[in-house]
């Protein structure tokens, strides 16, 4: 019977995670659906971290650790290298310092079987920070037309949280290796999957934990959010190259998107407690857009240093 169960593979960029991965393979072995494969790529780690690997590999078959010659310097060429050497019907994706719930794959497999017509499978998770707050990341189903939905209302999905078809990873290229998108590679990717027409299933349950590091917060908060506006840009380009948006269309768009990119960075440094930095973004947000109450509201919050 095992046979008849679609193999899924588990493709885990790895990058100086000697803390965190020997959890992350734990949280795999543990699942109670069994017929996976793990391909794990080391984009030449400095510390212990493909060793850990290596220990795991030796024990089960199903963990494979791929090394690369040189660093990339973000997760997109290893996480291409890995959907390239998978051999499963399914891409499961899982950064090195994340963790699944044991029913996560059971769950995830069962969509695919129950709507066949489905593409991408993801679900809510559990975010723990690093003073050890949680909170459940839910972003709920991506809506018709989902290139749309994403592109103007953002991105749904959290790449550990993400299940997708191999055929239709491999159809639009896996993940951009433009370093202009590196943090945010997963959202151009599910956006050229939504171009393609794939379709994607929200299954509101909480099956893994992400882990908001010391690189998740100050000194990468405005790096992630200008990467996140070029990827908007840069489907707006392509979009007005293709005749599907007018010059002032896209002139409008991008300056609300940029008044948007300047109030998320505000309330970014809002929750790490880096209130000067937060008013001085949403300032500039103010500056921008006079009459949006959301950027006075988070001033108020930072003067009153009140957490959110």
């Amino acid at each position: 019977m095992k046979g008849l169960q679609p193999l899924v593979s588990v493709i885990t960029p790895l990058y100086n995670s000697e803390k965190y991965i020997g959890e992350t393979i734990e949280s795999v072995i543990g699942q109670t659906y069994h017929n996976w494969e793990m391909v794990i790529v080391d984009d030449c780690s400095t510390d212990s971290s493909a060793d850990i690997v290596e220990k795991y590999s030796k024990k089960d078959p199903r963990i494979r650790l791929i090394k690369c010659e040189k660093n990339f310097g973000g997760p997109a060429r290893p996480r291409n290298i890995g959907i390239k050497n998978a051999k499963g019907e399914y891409i499961a994706f899982l950064d090195s310092d994340d963790r699944w719930y044991p029913e996560k794959l059971f769950s995830v497999k069962r969509i695919f079987e129950l709507y066949p017509d489905v593409d991408i499978v993801y679900h809510a998770e559990l975010e723990v920070s690093l003073d050890g707050r949680k909170k459940i990341l839910d972003y709920g189903q991506v809506k018709e037309p989902a290139y749309e939905d994403l592109l103007f209302r953002g991105n749904k999905l959290l790449t550990s949280a993400t299940v997708v078809r191999r055929d239709v990873a491999i159809e639009v290229g896996g993940f951009s290796k433009n370093m202009d998108f590196n943090s945010v590679e997963d959202y151009d990717f599910w956006l050229k999957l939504a171009r393609l027409g794939s379709k994607f299933y929200y299954l509101n349950h909480v099956l893994g934990e992400y882990y908001r590091g010391p690189e998740s917060l100050t000194n990468k908060i405005e790096y992630h959010a200008q990467n996140a506006f070029n990827v908007y840009k840069s489907h707006l380009e392509q979009l007005r190259a293709e005749g599907k948006l007018t010059g002032s269309d896209f002139n409008k768009f991008l300056a609300t998107r940029e008044v948007q990119k300047l109030y998320n960075i505000g309330r970014r440094y809002h929750q790490v407690n880096s209130y000067q930095k937060s008013r001085r973004f949403f300032v500039r947000a103010i500056k921008r857009r006079p009459l949006w109450y959301k950027p006075y509201y988070g001033m108020l919050l930072t003067l009153m240093k009140i957490k959110r």
